[in-house]
């Protein structure tokens, strides 16, 4: 059993070395992994075994050390096991060599202490007294179902997520759109995503929603997971695209924004495919399929095959020393394209919240109609 994990990233490596040796010469068992690890993937079975068996983390938080996806993942598992035992800082300890604690997160280590040349005596005192009050190793969850109770747990104690009245979770739309579009390792953040619905959407109630091209409302059974997360996918992607959000007047690129909604037929059919869901046509309540459906067939696609060969074959004429922009400015055609292009942005805001109704999210666009 270790008495301190010292968990800090690679680039800090030289400064770490004689916080490691000081913590030996004072009497205690410190493990230090000197081979790096780059991503949660490659997240060895020896670190995650050698963590259960340490007393304590000591983190070197220096600037750097958030940046680090494997720092993260051994801060974040001590810091859980420390919550699940009523305390989060009781398996966790902070070195900060930084002149500020704005760095740092979660904001409950920022009373972390200092790190100075001279002071390296003091936290030695300080460590050992704080692994001398610990009762054996830190209680890691095992791997398959670790990383979504820790999210739930971390969810928690922050108050961005709280338990429904009908034994669901409820999540702050503004966390699910921060966590999808503010997430520097998008590998990671789906396999977070993934793991959470699974874990935050085990039930839900019949919903009401208003169907595109109508506003006829009928009860919804509870989608699968399946559904859920290809509603959720489609609906993220719709709502950054040209059509969703308005392309002001006299800006943008029609060729983008025709590009831009091509494209977002291919990704439906894709995501479609990836949770083996089909396209099918309206019956009645709207599902994901049915939603699909009025997206690409009833919506995206008359738009596209109209004017993709109009736009193409005005293209081709660009004379050769002509800006492709300022030749597109000067079609006779483009206001229309452009006022139909903006009389899209009222169907596909319904089906945008159509989806959020199966999925969950509400990211803060709605019809208006």
């Amino acid at each position: 059993m270790w008495d301190v994990f010292l968990s800090y990233s690679r680039s800090d490596v030289e400064r770490v070395r004689p916080l490691a040796r000081i913590l030996r010469d004072g009497g205690l068992d410190v493990f230090t992994d000197e081979t790096g690890v780059a991503s949660f993937a490659g997240i060895s079975d020896t670190i995650r075994r050698e963590l259960s068996r340490s007393k304590a983390l000591l983190a070197y938080y220096s600037a750097g050390y958030p940046e680090r996806e494997a720092c993260q993942w051994e801060l974040t598992t001590a810091y859980l096991a420390g919550l699940r035992e009523g305390d989060p800082r009781g398996r966790v300890m902070v070195v900060n060599p930084e002149a500020t604690t704005d760095h740092i997160h979660p904001v409950e280590l920022r009373d972390a202490r200092h790190a100075p040349a001279d002071g390296l005596t003091a936290l030695v005192a300080d460590v050992r007294e704080h692994v001398a009050r610990l009762d054996g190793p830190m209680a890691i969850q095992e791997r398959a179902p670790r990383r979504a109770a820790n999210g739930v747990a971390e969810l928690r104690v922050r108050s961005l997520l709280a338990p429904a009245a009908d034994g669901g979770w409820g999540l702050h739309p503004v966390t699910l759109h921060a966590w999808h579009h503010h997430d520097p390792a998008p590998a990671r953040t789906e396999s977070l995503r993934h793991a959470a619905l699974r874990s935050l959407c085990g039930h839900r109630g019949p919903a009401t929603l208003a169907f595109p091209g109508g506003r006829r409302e009928a009860p919804m059974a509870a989608p699968s997971e399946s559904e859920r997360m290809a509603a959720f996918d489609i609906q993220v992607e719709l709502v950054t695209r040209i059509g969703v959000q308005e392309l002001a007047p006299g800006t943008g690129s029609l060729r983008e924004a025709l590009t831009s909604l091509k494209s977002l037929i291919d990704f439906t059919r894709g995501t479609l495919h990836t949770y083996s869901v089909g396209l099918e046509r309206g019956s009645g309540a709207p599902t994901v399929q049915s939603l699909a459906y009025a997206l690409v067939n009833d919506t995206l696609r008359p738009f596209t095959s109209t004017w993709h060969p109009r736009l193409a074959a005005y293209e081709a004429r660009c004379p050769a020393d002509t800006a492709p922009l300022d030749h597109e400015a000067a079609w006779p055609q483009a206001e229309t394209m452009r006022t139909e292009l903006t009389a899209l942005r009222e169907p596909l805001l319904r089906i945008t919240e159509a989806l959020g109704g199966i999925s969950g999210a509400d990211f803060g666009v709605a019809a208006t109609g």
